[in-house]
Parts: structure tokens; C-alpha cells; sequence
């Protein structure tokens, strides 16, 4: 509901009020007494008011009470109807239920300890305008269910549990502040608009705020615990601020837009099967924002997050997104951008459960460690890159699951260091293309590329022989350039016309440049590389003279120094 809708059906509201209380009486309450409503003593003519009546509260410093009568029983409540209320003097409903079938205007302080208002909605009612706010100290539940509500001045939340309200629209006016301190909920199940400044100050457990419609646009801030804002309608937007303060969280339920900035030291949370549409320009969060329990996060535009947090959720970038501080991955995370679309994880992923990237790119910086059951999954026309001077460290074996790999008919694309240097088993690029343009250290077990490899100039395969227990083993077309880099694994000597099966492939185009390294490269050693139809074969075809051991160099260095001795003599 727009904001001029919602007026004007207050406006409508307010006329019908005026019509059906055009023949009632007048009364006013301007002698103090006892200062309670249900004591007719207080009242002209010695008689309560009526739903005929247009009532007046005057009392000067004397607050009014509206109590549940002492010898009522709990239920039905006490119930004390007017026609039209204007209180010049402060009010305190503390118990019974009060229904104005018209406009009522709380001039001064209103203290809502207990009882109901209105909330009989078969009786029509109009606005209920509090000028200095509400002070809820109601240990209990307190509801309403008519007429609409106008808050202004500042308002108070510090009751055992809060407010329930039915189909009463809810406006926080500008320059007003509703300052939450107890409680656990304000239930609005009409439109809640926020002009003002909605602010939780004390407490530390949760909060809530449920509304269907309107939305923020004042100021929304947690400065404590947990505060909650539930949308139970198809989608609100948001057009004012958010913020959240360090060691405090907001929680989002529902479908919601933000076109303005979330801020602050502490966290967001966007919660269950739900969007929740961000400008990423205005996304100013220092804290960590978590998608969890299938709540998907739409930026919209180009930005920076400070810190993202993946449990069982989704990041959908329309435009190029810098994540800085590595990213957690709790549950299954997915990235699912637009075409052009661009996430970079500039610190890497702490993978904790599998991550997908379905469309879009997502580029990997930082160092990050693919370990357990977990695996990388691309999907179709997704592309993953590891940048320069960053690691992708597989240090598991795939499963028949299909985890423990990178899976999927996108494209794997190697900038940095890709490095398999500890498990012992198979590792899978099951991805449609696999394309090395940095280094990709083959060092134990054996890996696969389910479909194609493609290496550049720039790119280098490392292999160490003695550990690495298969060929790299490409199920369709090798396209080779660039080094490939030979070692050999602690402790490992070759013998003399020992083969070692490399690669293996369907069909092949270009060759590779040979490169030693460690004791691979010592003077003696002599190689041969053979490409054959289908795989790539290397041979030992010469030796280097063993290195003498230990011992061997301290008899040798004793030996030539008495050589050296007698020679003086």
C-alpha cells in the first residue's frame, strides 16, 4: 500500500467518524476526583459517558485512569464506549477495553499498563492520535483491532511481551521515535509505515516487528540483541535507512527492497524461501550479512560487502560484487548472478559445505581449501576463476556422490596456484572445460577432467613423479602450451628406462615445454617426452651419479685433509 493510499483511507476513516458521531452529546471530565474513568462520580451528571458521546479529558496535572472494574469478571472485559475522545490530560489505560467510535487524540502522556483498545471490530472507529507517543508497561499481551493509529512524539516499548494489533494501520510519524526497550514483539497485521525513527536501545534477547505493508522510510536501529522485521505480504520497499550496531543483529523475514543504505558495525540476517532486493551502492555494512534457510540476497548494481555468510542460502548479483574478508560457507551456498554478473571473493571461501556457482562468474582471490565431502559445483554458462596469486588447495577424493570434486557443465578457469598435494584418492574436474593459465600442481592422488583441458603459454602443469598415482586423464580434447614442470617426491629416485604415464586424452593439439625442478633437474638426469594417439608418456633415458650419503662426505673431506697434511710434510 503506498503511502498516499494509506492516508487517504484514514482520511475516509476519520469522515466516517465525524458523520456518526454528528448527533452526539458533548461531555467533559474536567474535575479530577478519584481520577478514575468508571467512577461516575467524576462525570457530569453523575453518569458515565456513552457511545453518544463526544468526551472530553481536562483534568489538568491529574492523570485519568481507565481501569477493569473490581468486581468484573476477567472476561468478557470491562468495556467503556464513547462516541469521540480528546484527552488534554494524560491518560493511563491499565486494565478493560476502551472503543472510540470515532477519533481519538491523546494530547498528553499515554500509559498503556494493561486492558485493550478497541478491539471489538464489528464497532467502526476512527484515528487514534497519540501526540507524545505510548508508554507500554503492560506485563502482558495488549491488543487492538480498529481504527488506525498515529504516533507521534516518542514512544515507549517496555512491557512483559508487547503489542497486538489487528487491522489498525500503524503511521510513525516524522519526527517521531518509537524507542524499544522490553518485550518481544509489536504485531501490526495491517500496514505499519515508519516516517520516523524506530530505535531498540536495551534488551538482549529477540525482537520482532511484523507487518503486511508500508515499510521504513525513516530510520530503522538495533543497537541491541536481536530485532526482527517480518513481512507478511508479497513484497515491501523500504526507502529509508537501516542500522545495526556492533555485537547486534537485524533480522529480515519475508519478502523485502531496500533502496537505501543498511549500515553498521553488526549484522544482517535474510532469512527463509524469501528475496531480499539490496542497492549494493548503499550496502555500507561492516558487519557480516548471512542468507540462510533458502533466503536469497538480490544486489542490485555494483558494491562491496564487508563479510558474506552462506548457510542453506543464495546471492543473486545483477552487477560486479567485491566480497571482502573470506566468506563462510556453513550450508550449501549459491551464486546465482545475471549474465554479466561478477562476484569476487577477494579473500577466498571458508568451505564448510558445498558452493555452486549456477550463473554468472564468481572469481576466487585469497586462499581456499576444498577439504571432507565438500565440492565446488558450476553450472551451465557459469564460469569459476581462481585469480592471480591466489590458491585453491583439494585436499579431498571424490565420491560417488559426487562431492569431493569440481562438478558441472560450466567452465574452471586456473589464474593462480590450483594445488593437489595431500589426499591420495581421485580428484574430478567433472566441468565441461578446464583452462590452466597458472599453475596446477598435480602432486598426489590422480585428477580427472571429465570433458576438456586447455593450457596457455602463461599456464603450467606440475607433476611430481613418485607420488602422483595416475595420469592426468582428460576425457575429451588436450589443448597443450606452456610448461610442464617435472619433480620428484622426497625420497624418490627413478631407474634407468623407467616409464610414467602423464596425460591421457581423446584427441590432442600442441605440445608442451619440459621444465625440472629439485632434484628432477640435476646434471645427469635424461629425459624423453612421447605423445601417442592418446596419452602422453615420459622416460628415464639417463641417470645422475648418485649424491654420496652423509657419512660418506665427512670419510671423503678426512681423507683429503691428510692427503693435504702429508703433502706438506
Amino acid at each position: 500500500m503506498t503511502t498516499t493510499t494509506w492516508r487517504l483511507g484514514l482520511a475516509a476513516a476519520a469522515s466516517q467518524a465525524l458523520v456518526s458521531t454528528a448527533f452526539a452529546a458533548g461531555v467533559t471530565w474536567s474535575t479530577p476526583g478519584t481520577g478514575f474513568w468508571d467512577d461516575a462520580s467524576n462525570w457530569p451528571g453523575v453518569a458515565l459517558p456513552t457511545d453518544a458521546d463526544d468526551v472530553t479529558i481536562d483534568l489538568g496535572t491529574t492523570t485519568a485512569i481507565i481501569r477493569q472494574l473490581a468486581d468484573a469478571p476477567a472476561s468478557p472485559l470491562s468495556r467503556f464506549t464513547v462516541a469521540s475522545l480528546l484527552a488534554k490530560s494524560a491518560v493511563e489505560h491499565s486494565g478493560g477495553s476502551l472503543l472510540v467510535k470515532g477519533d481519538a487524540t491523546f494530547e498528553e502522556a499515554f500509559t498503556w499498563s494493561g486492558g485493550v483498545l478497541h478491539v471489538d471490530g464489528s464497532i467502526p472507529s476512527g484515528t487514534w492520535t497519540f501526540a507524545k507517543g505510548i508508554h507500554l508497561t503492560a506485563p502482558s499481551l495488549v491488543g487492538m483491532n480498529a481504527g488506525a493509529m498515529e504516533l507521534h512524539g516518542t514512544s515507549i516499548l517496555e512491557g512483559g511481551v508487547g503489542i497486538l494489533l489487528g487491522n489498525v494501520p500503524v503511521h510513525v510519524a516524522a519526527g517521531a521515535t518509537v524507542d524499544i526497550r522490553a518485550g518481544d514483539r509489536l504485531v501490526v497485521q495491517s500496514t505499519l509505515l515508519n516516517d520516523g525513527t524506530i530505535d531498540r536501545t536495551a534488551g538482549t534477547g529477540a525482537f520482532e516487528i511484523f507487518l503486511r505493508g508500508g515499510g521504513n522510510q525513516g530510520v530503522v536501529r538495533n543497537r541491541t540483541g536481536v530485532l526482527t522485521l517480518t513481512n507478511g505480504s508479497d513484497n515491501v520497499v523500504h526507502t529509508g535507512t537501516f542500522a545495526v550496531d556492533a555485537g547486534a543483529e537485524l533480522r529480515f523475514l519475508g519478502p523485502q527492497t531496500f533502496v537505501n543504505t543498511i549500515s553498521g558495525a553488526g549484522n544482517v540476517t535474510f532469512s527463509q524461501f524469501h528475496d531480499y532486493t539490496v542497492d549494493a551502492a548503499s550496502f555500507a555494512l561492516d558487519g557480516t550479512v548471512t542468507v540462510e534457510n533458502g533466503g536469497k540476497g538480490v544486489w542490485s548494481g555494483d558494491g562491496t560487502i564487508r563479510n558474506l555468510r552462506f548457510s542453506s542460502g543464495t546471492f543473486l548479483p545483477t552487477g560486479h560484487v567485491d566480497v571482502i574478508d573470506r566468506a563462510r560457507v556453513d550450508g550449501i551456498g549459491f551464486v546465482s548472478g545475471a549474465v554479466a554478473s561478477r562476484t569476487r571473493f577477494l579473500d577466498g571461501l571458508d568451505l564448510q559445505a558445498n558452493f555452486i556457482v549456477s550463473t554468472g562468474a564468481v572469481e576466487l582471490g585469497g586462499n581456499t581449501v576444498v577439504q571432507g565431502s565438500v565440492g565446488l559445483g558450476i553450472g551451465n554458462g557459469a564460469t569459476l576463476t581462481v585469480l592471480p596469486g591466489a590458491t585453491l588447495r583439494l585436499a579431498n577424493d571424490a565420491t560417488a556422490a559426487g562431492t569431493g570434486a569440481i562438478v558441472g557443465p560450466g567452465r574452471f578457469v586456473n589464474q593462480g596456484v590450483v594445488q593437489r598435494d595431500t589426499a591420495t584418492g581421485e580428484f574430478r574436474f567433472s566441468v565441461t572445460e578446464v583452462i590452466n593459465e597458472g599453475r596446477l600442481a598435480l602432486e598426489s592422488g590422480s585428477a580427472t577432467a571429465v570433458l576438456d583441458f586447455r593450457q596457455t603459454v602463461d599456464g603450467t602443469l606440475a607433476m611430481t613423479l613418485g607420488s602422483v598415482a595416475g595420469p592426468f586423464a582428460i576425457g575429451g580434447d588436450a589443448t597443450l602450451a606452456g610448461l610442464l614442470e617435472i619433480g620428484f617426491a622426497d625420497g624418490f629416485l627413478p631407474s634407468l628406462g623407467q616409464s610414467f604415464e602423464l596425460m591421457t586424452w581423446e584427441t590432442r593439439a600442441g605440445e608442451f615445454t619440459l621444465s625440472l625442478v629439485g632434484e628432477a633437474a640435476r646434471t645427469g638426469y635424461g629425459y624423453a617426452l612421447h605423445y601417442g594417439d592418446h596419452a602422453l608418456g615420459l622416460e628415464i633415458t639417463a641417470l645422475a651419479a648418485p649424491v654420496p650419503e652423509p657419512a660418506t662426505w665427512a670419510l671423503l673431506a678426512s681423507g683429503l685433509g691428510l692427503l693435504a697434511l702429508r703433502r706438506r710434510r
